[in-house]
């Protein structure tokens, strides 16, 4: 059902790699002074209002410091890395973009719906929980429920300690965990 390598090559690993680049490039120029965060983060306000399309996809390789990029970035690297090797890089891509997208735009509703239409979000993070909800869907097909309840378990935890932190958009980690597993899950029935 799911490609499974018990080995992974180095060249499945072009699309991580590449994602890592944009969004060290990215911070690199925010850093520098040559774009702003405001110019590129997402809100109801920018995304819906404005008709700012692209502010789904540019927040999505926007980061504030250098210890949000390091920890998103890091998170990419070990969950993407399992997640392409099981899917594939196109069941990845498909994956986390669909997460970023549809996830972000459930978020984005969200926001507006308790008023919160100008709050910002930034960060790979939406993308990296659809991934992890991927990584779930692999581990519970590969090995089946019962013997992947520690493991639901954590993977669960750690999406909602994660979403709980202050200063993070936790509605949107929560909306793009549910697409990534929903995705996945769909890809898997595809197979």
């Amino acid at each position: 059902m799911i490609r499974l390598i018990t080995g992974y090559h180095r060249e499945e690993l072009y699309m991580i790699i590449i994602l890592i680049a944009i969004n060290v490039l990215v911070f690199y120029f925010l850093m520098g002074g040559k774009v702003r965060l405001k110019n590129l983060a997402q809100s109801y306000q920018t995304v819906i209002k404005d008709r700012q399309y692209y502010r789904l996809l540019s927040a999505s390789f926007t980061h504030k410091s250098l210890t949000h990029i390091f920890f998103n970035m890091l998170a990419l690297y070990y969950v993407g890395r399992t997640v392409e090797i099981v899917y594939g890089e196109v069941g990845f891509l498909v994956i986390y973009f669909g997460s970023i997208f549809i996830g972000q735009i459930m978020s984005l509703y969200i926001h507006h719906a308790n008023g919160q239409d100008d709050l910002l979000s930034v960060g790979a993070s939406g993308g990296i929980c659809g991934l992890i909800g991927a990584y779930l869907v692999a581990i519970i097909t590969i090995f089946g429920i019962r013997n992947s309840m520690m493991n639901l378990a954590l993977t669960i935890f750690y999406v909602i300690a994660m979403s709980v932190s202050p200063k993070v958009d936790g509605t949107s980690h929560i909306c793009c965990f549910a697409i990534g597993l929903a995705v996945s899950y769909l890809l898997v029935l595809l197979r």
